[in-house]
């Protein structure tokens, strides 16, 4: 019996623990199949998708997991959310593949035209949360799809709330369910730009009828940095980014010689395709149409299948010592351009007329026949020759004929149809003297611009080697009038738009300036635009290179297309806050008129406000980033002599925030949205909390609770002893989750640190001012709002772009290029004093009370970037009472300057080393430095009471990383440690008993200590 009761135990005990991962087993593989069976459906495999009405997150982490997309996923409750976040986490996705929300009120808030997919899994709940179809579609891009799980009444429900017929409803069924897929139609009105210039004519103007005034950025893209030839054609929702064989910038993680094809909508890469070596890309050698992208391979040109990168057809065009230098399509006649088959090579030299070319790297690509190529009948049905080499710069199509410059010869038109001449111009006077060219600068040899527009009426001609802009009639070829270009270094700039030329680079120099194109004579327009970027423009607004926010890249400029304003990134290191690839939407309303949305800004998750089981902070408690409320990066603990590494934790999924350490607590964020406290004696993990989207600023500390700002768009409040979420806060009026630099985030992002001054609690949300920025003040017990700045954006240029520092009654925010730095009133949010200076940068603090300082490195950049070139990165000083114009402290600041009652100390360009100065500055250099420079990089500088502490390493490739102690007296090395691996920028702390706190760029911390 005792046997058999034995037995019947083991059994009891031992077949349900079967029974539930075969049940779990088999649940797994229907999650799977139904992942597969929904991807098969999204309109891209690497497509951002979303499930804005979850119940339990599952379905989303298999779609993460199993498949290419990228996925949101949103809940209704918090604790739902929560174990969906730590479940992902386990399996490495959480931040990088998956974003998990929870959110009641607004599950939708995607902006405009974004999401590739969106699944409803229940259809019930649409109707129980009163969700109208507008409201869905909206957030879907053209040529997205809405897939829905049907209900018991089948397909016509859907059909009728959606307000479609429903044979426009596609039906398909998986494990027994019926499911409806809708595909979003392409809007009416919206524009292409098939090529490098818009049209085939070259001009950069478009009539879209999405884009309008009140332009936010959609998203931002990576990498920061690209290659300096860069051109870029869109089509059907599609841009490609056609990437030269010049050299890439050094910090770019990016190859030449590549197509990079993108969603203009979201910016997923959907597909990439090598180029020819080294192709030079600032020509016409490609287009794009809704189904196929064009382009030019020695003598063949390749079509693409536009959505998949598939090559579909090569088309050999002319002989095997011919290569094609320019084409354009004419409905199905292919116009191309072939000239001797030349190798470019990585650089260029002087030119020296038509017959060097072949041997430069330079724009000018000429060619001596031009064919016409029928692609229905697929044969050569034209040729025309030239003896005098053809500008491939000064070459354009508009319907039915084909206009082109020979060099130093004349002007001619022929017939797309037949290759027949037209007409030709062959004024000696005008064409025939050219400048000697000998000596032609980098802008003029490779810049790239194109000199020719054309269209049914007119043809503008500005070719390099002749310094003057020509206006002809485009039915006779007659001449019109001349305009000298003046002394620009750069052809002219041509934008044709309401019958009007516009035009940079002429007798008024890098001025926009309007003519009437038949007469010539100058019209009203006086605007600034930079030379070296093209004039490009839609419905009535131009798009010009200035000093604000964002640049697009060199030649290219803004491409308004699909409804949207796109930037490729730019290889330089001009002075902008926002790098990388972006697109900004058009027509929404400004943040200050947003209506108040109808759930609650402020969420409670526990009743207890007031009590915190953390304890409170002590004076040497590093509770801030960069030490305390001024930012000084300076403590007055002591390290000591005497140290050694205490431990290290493993390495993280997702980047790390500078530390804080408060006690015997360690409190650090990452970009995946993880807060964790660390014990500092064992390097163990007391606990872990979430937010709901990227930690990027270091948390805060205050009377028992830890604050971060989250990209999400809400503050939150963490019990600092448990861990345990007690408010959240979301920061702007409204919700509107974007992509930036891969990550789904809010418009209105928390990325400028928690400040608590005064028992008050200030952040700002936000990322350039275009989107608008907003500055709230909150009771930091309650979380209750005390008062907001809405229109401190839209009005003054503000920018969330950096941190903020308190000092008395006002609060000192960092706010980007346009406000370098700006002060509000703690009491009420007005503000009272713009401190501009060309300064970009994250960081802001007070010296002694009376000097503000402000600059540093911008707030998006790459991690292993030492600084930028120019006064960018510049650190810059001002005396608040007076309030003198600012001083730089040097150009190309590595790093923010740190300070204590005695030195200040910062590090300077490149690896011209760490310099010490008197903290009393007197602007004069010479009287200032105490010691220095120190050579070496340093990614982090403190002061500590006995000892200035650095991580720093030698200009030798692969030098290791070494943590150093300095004397404060002569900057003497007193002690020094190897260390494994590259420290975070910024990323150090000192706890108050002296131990320090490192966070390494592979996302683990390290503790080193007596």
């Amino acid at each position: 019996m005792q046997t058999a009761r034995g037995l019947f135990l083991v059994l009891f005990v031992f077949l349900p623990s079967v029974a539930q991962p075969l049940r779990l087993l088999a649940q797994d593989d229907r999650q799977l199949s139904l992942a597969e069976f929904l991807e098969a459906s999204c309109n891209s495999p690497t497509g951002i998708v979303s499930l804005p009405f979850s119940n339990d997150a599952d379905l989303a982490i298999t779609l993460a997991k199993k498949t290419k997309l990228r996925v949101s996923v949103t809940v209704s409750d918090r604790r739902v959310a929560g174990q969906a976040q730590l479940k992902a986490l386990g399996q490495s996705l959480l931040g990088k593949r998956i974003s998990i929300r929870s959110n009641d009120d607004n599950a939708v808030a995607f902006a405009d035209n974004f999401l590739d997919m969106l699944i409803v899994e229940d259809f019930a709940v649409l109707g129980s949360r009163k969700v109208a179809a507008t409201e869905v579609l909206r957030a879907i891009c053209p040529d997205g799809v809405l897939a829905i799980k049907l209900p018991a009444d089948g397909v016509s429900t859907v059909a009728d709330w959606l307000g479609i017929d429903q044979q426009q409803v596609r039906v398909k069924s998986h494990q027994g369910a019926a499911w409806g897929f809708y595909r979003k139609p392409e809007p009416t009105g919206l524009s292409q730009w098939p090529y490098w210039y818009g049209d085939a004519g070259n001009n950069p103007y478009a009539n879209d009828s999405l884009i309008k005034d009140s332009h936010m950025v959609q998203w931002l893209g990576l990498p920061y940095y690209t290659t300096s030839e860069i051109i870029s054609v869109a089509a059907n929702g599609r841009v490609f980014n056609v990437l030269g064989g010049n050299v890439a910038f050094p910090f770019s993680k990016i190859s030449p010689n590549e197509v990079h094809v993108r969603n203009i909508y979201n910016g997923t890469v959907l597909w990439t395709a090598k180029l020819p070596e080294n192709f030079y890309a600032l020509r016409s050698a490609f287009a794009a149409t809704k189904d196929t992208f064009y382009l030019l391979d020695g003598n063949r040109c390749l079509l693409y299948d536009a959505a998949t990168g598939r090559l579909k057809e090569s088309i050999q065009i002319g002989t095997e010592n011919e290569m094609l230098q320019w084409m354009a399509l004419d409905g199905d006649m292919l116009v191309v351009l072939a000239g001797p088959k030349v190798k470019y090579s990585p650089r260029g030299k002087t030119y020296e007329g038509p017959g060097e070319v072949d041997q430069s790297r330079s724009p000018w690509v000429f060619g001596h026949r031009l064919y016409g190529y029928d692609l229905s009948k697929k044969y050569t049905l034209w040729k025309h020759d030239e003896e005098v080499p053809i500008d491939a710069l000064a070459t354009g199509l508009t319907r039915g004929k084909v206009v082109f410059y020979a060099h130093g010869s004349h002007l001619r038109a022929l017939d797309t149809n037949n290759g027949n001449p037209l007409w030709a111009n062959r004024d000696e006077k005008l064409f025939g003297e050219t400048y000697k060219a000998t000596n032609l600068s980098f802008a003029q040899t490779r810049s790239g611009f194109c000199n020719l527009l054309c269209n049914d009426d007119y043809v503008f001609l500005d070719p390099a080697t002749k310094k003057m802009l020509s206006a002809f009639d485009a039915k006779t070829g007659k001449l019109l009038w001349t305009e000298p270009r003046g002394r620009s270094r750069f052809t002219c700039k041509m934008l044709f738009a309401d019958d009007k030329l516009l035009t940079n680079n002429v007798s008024a120099g890098a001025r926009v300036v309007e003519f009437e194109p038949r007469s010539g004579k100058k019209l009203g327009m006086n605007v600034s635009a930079a030379a070296c970027t093209r004039i490009t423009g839609c419905n009535g607004e131009i798009f010009t290179r200035n000093s604000f926010d964002s640049r697009a890249t060199c030649v290219e400029g803004v491409i308004p297309a699909c409804g949207m304003l796109y930037m490729s990134a730019y290889a330089c290191y001009c002075n902008y806050q926002l790098l990388g690839y972006q697109a900004l939407s058009s027509g929404s309303p400004k943040l200050s008129e947003a209506a108040e949305q109808s759930g609650k800004r402020l969420q409670v998750f526990r009743a207890n406000l007031v009590k915190a089981t953390g304890k409170a902070a002590g004076e040497t408690d590093w509770t801030n980033y960069r030490a305390d409320a001024t930012h000084s990066g300076s403590t007055t603990v002591a390290v000591g002599e005497d140290i050694q590494k205490s431990w290290r934790s493993g390495s993280g999924a997702s980047q790390l925030t500078p530390p804080i350490a408060v006690g015997q607590d360690v409190y650090v964020g990452s970009h995946d949205g993880v807060l964790k406290c660390i014990n500092s004696v064992t390097g163990q993990i007391k606990w872990k909390s979430f937010a709901e989207g990227s930690l990027i600023a270091a948390p805060t500390y205050w009377n028992g609770s830890v604050y971060v700002g989250s990209g999400d768009g809400h503050v939150y409040r963490f019990d600092a002893s448990s861990g345990e979420c007690i408010w959240r806060f979301q920061v702007a009026p409204r919700d509107r989750l974007i992509r930036v630099y891969g990550n789904l985030s809010s418009t209105w992002p928390v990325h400028s640190g928690v400040l608590i001054h005064n028992d008050t609690l200030i952040v700002a949300a936000g990322i350039t001012y275009r989107n608008g920025t907003a500055v709230v003040a909150l009771d930091p017990t309650t979380g209750e709002l005390k008062w907001q700045n809405l229109d401190i954006g839209e009005r003054y240029k503000v920018s969330a772009q950096g941190t903020l520092i308190g000092f008395e009654d006002q609060v000192f925010l960092s706010g980007g290029l346009s406000a370098s730095a700006v002060s509000l009133d703690l009491a009420t949010g007005k503000l009272t004093r713009r401190y501009s200076g060309g300064a970009r940068g994250y960081e802001i603090g007070i010296l002694g009370g009376k000097t503000l300082v402000f600059g540093g490195r911008p707030i998006f950049t790459p991690p292993n970037l030492d600084q930028a070139s120019g006064k960018s990165d510049s650190v810059r000083f001002m005396d608040l009472a007076a309030g003198s114009k600012p001083v730089a402290l040097g150009r190309r600041n590595s790093l923010f300057p740190v300070w204590d009652n005695d030195i200040l100390a910062h590090s300077q360009m490149a690896f011209s080393g760490l310099l010490a100065r008197n903290r009393r500055l007197t602007g004069d250099s010479s009287k200032d430095v105490k010691w220095g420079p120190i050579s070496g990089h340093f990614a982090a500088i403190t002061l500590t009471s006995d000892a200035l502490i650095g991580l720093t390493t030698k200009s030798v490739k692969n030098a290791p990383y070494q943590l150093v102690a300095y004397s404060k007296q002569d900057g003497k090395q007193i002690w020094r440690h190897d260390l494994e691996g590259t420290p975070k920028l910024d990323g150090m702390a000192i706890n108050a008993n002296g131990q320090i706190i490192i966070a390494f760029a592979d996302r683990s911390i390290e503790a080193w200590g007596k």
